[in-house]
C-alpha cells in the first residue's frame, strides 16, 4: 500500500546522502534507523543452522545469484530450505496461509540435496506438473579446481506430496556461484553457469517427461560471427571469476544474460545471447548483443523474467546491479546502482542466421533506475505479476544510506510498468527488523538475499518473498553470525464473506456477517447498503426495513485492496432451492446442497423414504437410500419471517452391488471354471460381468468379460505352477460395481 506506514517508512529511508547528492527526493532532512517507526515487517522463521563465522558459504541459504528458492504449485507455496532434522536441504510447504492460523513453513522431509553449503534453483513447470531443482555447492566466486557437481532432480506431485522421479549429475567438476535452469519450448531443461570466466550451457538429452535422461549436452556459449555484437565474442566471454549468468525461455527462444567485470580487455558490461528452438545447440549457434559497455556498468547480480506468453513485444526483463559504487577514481552518487532492462528482440529476428537475430540495442526508454549509488542497494530479484501487469523488483539496502560501511539491511520492493518502464508509486518496505538495518560496522547485519519464484505470479497465487536475516555478535576474540529465515506474504487480499440470521433474530432483519477473506487482510470496511457500516471482521447488523440490500466488503493490507458485493433479502421468507449430486457410482445416495436465496436460518429435507434431516442454511448434507427407486424430496427453507418449499423427484440408482465370492471348479490344466451369483442391479439392468483371476505374485493375471446371461465362464491361459484366486464384478449403465471377495486359492496345472 502506497500511503500507509510501509510507504512512509520506505520514503524515510532514502536519507541525507541522497539529498546531499542533489537527488530530487522528498524525504525528511535526517534519515537512519530512528526514521523507521512501527513494528517489524515480515515474519521470522527457522534457523538456517548453527551460529557460524562470517566466512561461511553460502552467506545465506536464500542467496539469489540468478536462482529461485520458492515456487507455487497445487494451491501452496513451497521452498528449498535447510533441513531442520539433519544435513542438506529439503522441500518445505507454507501451511495455514489462508486458514486463519499462524502461517508456518513445514518441513516435508522430501530431500533436495544432502550436502550442506549448497544452493538451488527451483523451476515448477505447470504444463507438465513436474518440479525441477538444480543444486550445487556454493562458492563465493566460481572455482576451477575444487571438484563438485550439480545435481538436477525431477519431482512429480501426488496425494499432497512431492515424489522424486529421477536425479542426474551434471559433471561441472567445480563449485559455482549459481546454476540457473529453464525449460525450453522444445521441452528440454537448459542450464547456465560460469566456468573459467565464460558462460557454459548444459542441456538434457531427452524431454522433461522421459523416464530419466542419461546424458547432457555441455558446451561453452559462443555466438555466430554474423551478429549484432561489435566486440569479439571471445573477449566478451573472458569474464572474471566473480561474474554470473541467468537464463530464461520465452516465445521459442532461450535467452542468457551474463556479466563481465573484466577491466583488462575493454569488454566490461552485460551481454545477452539467444538461441532459437529448432536451431542446433552448440558452439556458435547463439545470437549475441551487448546491453552495456561502459566501465563499471556490470556487477554479478542478474534476475530475468520473460513477458507473458502472447505479449506482442516478447521482451525479456533483467534486474541487474552495476559496479558504479566501486568506480575509480571518483564515485558519482547519482549514477544508477540497480537497474531494470527491457530487452526487446530486433525486428526480423526470426530469420535463421540473419544479422538481426539478436536483441535491439538498449535505448534510454528501456532502462529504469531502481536505486542510485547514494541510495545503495544490492541483490535485485524480479517477479512478473500478471494480474497487476507489474514487474516487482525486490532488493536489499541499508536502513541508513548515509552509513558508509553497509550494503544491506532492509528488503524493499519497486514496481515497474513494463509498457512504460516507469516506477509505479515509489518503493515499499517488504521486510524490516527495526533492531538490525545494516547500519553497524558489519555489512551483513540485517536482511539480505531476497528470493522469489521464477514463475509468473498473479492475484490467485500472490507472492511469497523469502530472505536471510543475519544477527552479528562481536567480542574481543571473534565475530559470529546467526542466520535465520525471514519471509513475507506480499499479496493483495481477496475479499469474500458469508451471512446468516443472528441467533436472537426475531424478524429476519438482524444478520451476522463473517469475513471469508484470504491473504491476510489488515483492515475491513463494510457498507451494508442502508447507510450502516462497520470496520469489524465479523460484524452483526440490524436492517431497518425489509427488502433487497446490497452489501459490500472491502479489505486492505499493505499491498492493496479488494472488494466483493452481494445482495441479500432481509425481512422476508427465503426462497427454497437446492442441488443434488451423486455420492458415487457404487452408492445409493446423494449429496444435497442448499442454494436458497434470502436470509436462511435452517433447511429441512424430507427424503421421500421416511427419513428427514434439518441443517443450517447454506450447507450440504448427504443421504443414503436402502434401495434404488424414484423419490420425492421436499426441502423447506425457514427464517424468522417465514418459509418456502422446493420439491424435486429424484431417481436413485448405482452401479451393481458387490457380489459374493465366486466359486472355482474344473481346475484342469491351465483353465478354471468360475461360477457366481447375480447381485442386486441397483436400479439399472446388468449388462455384463468381468472375471479376474490374479496370481499371488508376479505376472500372469488373466481376465474375461461375458454377457449378462452368464453365471459361469472359463478363464484360460493361466500360468502353470502359479497360485491364483478369482474375483467378479458386474456392470450396468451407471458403471462397474465393486470387485467381489476372492475365491479360494488354487494352483494352475499343466
Amino acid at each position: 500500500m502506497r500511503a500507509t506506514s510501509a510507504g512512509m517508512r520506505a520514503a524515510a529511508i532514502v536519507g541525507a546522502a541522497a539529498l546531499a547528492a542533489g537527488l530530487a527526493v522528498a524525504v525528511p532532512t535526517a534519515a537512519g534507523a530512528a526514521d523507521l517507526p512501527g513494528p517489524n515487517v515480515g515474519t521470522e522463521g527457522a534457523s538456517q543452522g548453527p551460529t557460524t563465522t562470517l566466512t561461511g558459504v553460502p552467506d545465506g541459504a536464500t542467496a539469489p545469484k540468478a536462482e529461485s528458492k520458492t515456487w507455487y504449485a497445487n494451491g501452496f507455496w513451497w521452498a528449498s530450505m535447510k533441513n531442520p532434522l539433519g544435513d542438506g536441504y529439503t522441500i518445505h510447504r507454507l501451511a495455514n496461509r489462508d486458514a486463519g492460523g499462524t502461517p508456518t513453513w513445514v518441513n516435508t522431509a522430501i530431500g533436495i540435496d544432502p550436502r550442506n553449503n549448497t544452493s538451488a534453483d527451483a523451476l515448477y513447470d505447470a504444463e507438465s506438473g513436474f518440479l525441477f531443482v538444480s543444486s550445487h555447492e556454493m562458492a563465493k566466486v566460481n572455482t576451477d579446481t575444487t571438484a563438485s557437481d550439480v545435481i538436477l532432480t525431477r519431482y512429480s506431485y501426488n496425494a499432497g506430496s512431492w515424489i522424486r522421479d529421477w536425479r542426474i549429475t551434471t559433471p561441472v567438476n567445480r563449485k559455482v556461484t549459481s546454476f540457473a535452469i529453464t525449460k525450453a519450448s522444445d521441452d528440454h531443461i537448459v542450464g547456465v553457469y560460469m566456468r573459467s570466466g565464460q558462460p557454459w550451457i548444459v542441456r538434457t538429452s531427452v524431454a522433461t517427461g522421459a523416464t530419466a535422461p542419461t546424458t547432457q549436452s555441455h558446451f561453452r556459449l559462443r555466438w555466430s560471427k554474423n551478429t549484432l555484437l561489435v566486440a569479439d565474442d571471445l573477449a566478451a566471454t573472458q569474464a572474471t571469476r566473480d561474474d554470473t549468468a541467468d537464463i530464461v525461455s520465452s516465445e521459442g527462444w532461450v535467452t542468457v544474460v551474463f556479466s563481465n567485470q573484466n577491466t583488462t580487455n575493454n569488454a566490461q558490461g552485460f551481454y545477452v545471447a539467444r538461441n532459437r528452438t529448432g536451431d542446433r545447440w552448440g558452439t556458435g549457434n547463439f545470437y549475441g548483443s551487448q546491453l552495456t559497455s561502459a566501465p563499471f556498468s556490470a556487477d554479478n547480480h542478474i534476475s530475468l523474467v520473460p513477458s507473458p506468453s502472447g505479449t506482442a513485444n516478447s521482451a525479456i526483463y533483467a534486474a541487474v546491479k552495476t559496479s558504479y559504487d566501486q568506480e575509480t577514481p571518483t564515485i558519482d552518487p547519482s549514477k544508477p546502482l540497480l537497474r531494470l532492462f527491457k530487452i526487446v528482440p530486433r525486428t526480423g529476428g526470426t530469420v535463421a542466421g540473419a544479422n538481426n537475430s539478436g536483441y535491439a540495442d538498449l535505448p534510454g526508454a528501456n532502462i529504469t533506475t531502481l536505486s542510485t549509488v547514494a541510495e545503495k542497494g544490492t541483490r535485485p530479484v524480479a517477479a512478473y505479476d500478471t494480474s497487476r501487469n507489474r514487474i516487482d523488483v525486490y532488493y536489499s539496502a541499508p536502513g541508513d544510506p548515509a552509513a558508509t560501511t553497509n550494503v544491506q539491511g532492509v528488503i524493499f520492493r519497486e514496481s515497474v510498468n513494463p509498457s512504460t518502464m516507469s516506477i509505479v508509486g515509489g518503493r515499499d518496505v517488504v521486510m524490516l527488523d527495526t533492531a538490525r538495518q545494516g547500519t553497524t560496522a558489519n555489512k551483513p547485519d540485517g536482511l539480505n538475499d531476497a528470493t522469489v519464484s521464477q514463475g509468473f505470479v498473479n492475484a490467485s497465487t500472490g507472492t511469497i518473498v523469502l530472505a536471510t536475516h543475519r544477527a552479528i555478535t562481536t567480542s574481543p576474540s571473534s565475530t559470529t553470525v546467526a542466520r535465520t529465515y525471514w519471509w513475507n506474504d506480499v499479496s493483495v487480499p481477496t475479499a469474500n464473506f458469508d451471512f446468516a440470521p443472528a441467533a436472537d433474530d426475531t424478524n429476519a432483519l438482524k444478520v451476522d456477517f463473517t469475513s471469508l477473506s484470504t491473504r491476510r487482510p489488515g483492515t475491513y470496511s463494510w457498507n451494508f447498503g442502508d447507510g450502516g457500516s462497520s470496520s469489524s471482521a465479523n460484524p452483526t447488523h440490524t436492517f431497518g426495513s425489509s427488502g433487497a440490500k446490497t452489501v459490500t466488503l472491502t479489505v486492505t493490507n499493505d499491498w492493496g485492496t479488494d472488494s466483493v458485493t452481494k445482495t441479500i433479502n432481509v425481512g422476508v421468507a427465503p426462497t427454497a432451492a437446492f442441488t443434488t449430486k451423486r455420492m458415487g457410482t457404487t452408492i445409493l445416495g446423494a449429496v444435497f446442497t442448499d442454494t436458497s436465496t434470502g436470509l436462511v436460518d435452517t433447511v429441512s429435507y424430507n427424503f421421500g423414504d421416511g427419513w428427514s434431516k434439518t441443517v443450517p442454511g447454506g450447507t450440504a448434507t448427504s443421504h443414503r437410500y436402502a434401495k434404488a427407486g424414484t423419490y420425492t424430496v421436499v426441502q423447506t427453507a425457514t427464517n424468522a419471517a417465514g418459509s418456502s418449499t422446493k420439491t424435486v423427484r429424484l431417481v436413485i440408482n448405482a452401479a451393481p452391488a458387490k457380489m459374493a465370492a465366486p466359486k472355482v471348479s474344473s481346475r484342469t490344466g491351465r483353465k478354471v471354471l468360475v461360477t457366481w451369483v447375480a447381485p442386486a442391479n441397483n436400479g439399472r439392468a446388468i449388462q455384463k460381468y468381468q472375471i479376474i483371476c490374479r496370481p499371488t505374485a508376479g505376472a500372469g493375471l488373466r481376465s474375461r468379460i461375458v454377457g449378462y446371461k452368464y453365471r459361469s465362464a472359463y478363464v484360460t491361459n493361466l500360468v502353470k505352477g502359479k497360485t491364483y484366486s478369482c474375483t467378479v464384478r458386474a456392470y450396468n449403465l451407471v458403471g462397474w460395481g465393486t470387485l467381489s471377495n476372492r475365491s479360494v486359492f488354487f494352483k494352475a496345472r499343466a
